[in-house]
């Protein structure tokens, strides 16, 4: 699958670059260029940017996402929804769970509910116990 982000506004390095294209291909980025460099190209999808700042997803590398055990709070589905509401595209969530990830077990147990949960990338911090 193809997709061109048109004519955006980037930040490069130290300057900002306008009408700026960006092909997507297979959900990675293949090519940044100019607003008319793709004019006859085939793609199965346009974004019309023009006016708007294009830029790559956020990571947040402190969550609280509280599962498996207090998820009367927030769990891997609602704060994963609400980062990529946001823009973040990964989140590193600490090990607030019960039980506490502090070990092989727990860590994989948490580790299986985001993959059954979150919409987007996760990542684990574990705990370090006397």
């Amino acid at each position: 699958m193809k997709t061109l982000v048109k004519a955006g506004l980037v930040i490069n390095h130290n300057k900002i670059m306008e009408n700026v294209n960006i092909l997507i291909k297979d959900g990675k980025i293949r090519n940044i260029t100019s607003e008319n460099s793709y004019s006859d190209i085939d793609v199965d999808n346009i974004i019309d940017a023009r006016d708007l700042w294009v830029f790559p997803g956020g990571i947040d590398s402190h969550t609280h996402l509280n599962d498996p055990g207090l998820t009367e709070s927030e769990d891997y589905y609602t704060g994963t929804c609400s980062a990529a509401a946001g823009g973040i595209t990964t989140v590193l969530d600490h090990p607030l769970t019960i039980p506490t990830t502090a070990d092989k077990e727990s860590f994989i147990e948490k580790k299986e509910e985001g993959k059954k949960k979150a919409i987007v990338d996760f990542a684990l911090w574990a705990a370090a116990l006397p």
